[in-house]
């Protein structure tokens, strides 16, 4: 019987010996992989992509939520990642998310820039 505040978080973190956090991510990042980016799932587990490939075009589009668009940076993507370092199929996917979807990244850079929390004090510097 699983124990209370028992999940499948914990039972990875656990598993791995690694924090609860980088266990959360990495169950994100499956999540989205298998519902966003399945062609880049099957590059990843055929040995063509590296998890750092796959955790840098993770992150690069994150806050696209858009299946066709999704679909269309993926197709690009991999059409040109053979040989490339981690960073560039990611900034490859930035740049066709400018290209293919302006609105929308001033959109979600705004979003970011309104939930981002950010705090000046004044003292405990030089003017103090």
């Amino acid at each position: 019987m699983p124990s209370v505040g028992a999940g499948v978080d914990k039972e990875v973190a656990l598993a791995l010996c690694e924090p609860l956090g980088a266990a959360q991510t990495r169950i994100w990042q499956a999540k989205r992989l298998m519902r966003m980016l399945p062609k880049v799932w099957r590059s990843m587990a055929n040995g063509d992509l590296s998890e750092r490939h796959v955790t840098k075009l993770l992150d690069a589009t994150a806050s696209v939520d858009d299946p066709e668009l999704m679909a269309r940076i993926e197709d690009a993507v991999l059409a040109r990642a053979a040989g490339k370092t981690a960073t560039d199929p990611a900034r490859a996917a930035r740049d066709l998310l400018k290209r293919l979807d302006p609105t929308g990244v001033a959109r979600r850079a705004k979003a970011a820039r309104d939930q981002a929390e950010v705090a000046l004090y004044r003292g405990g510097g030089r003017d103090g």
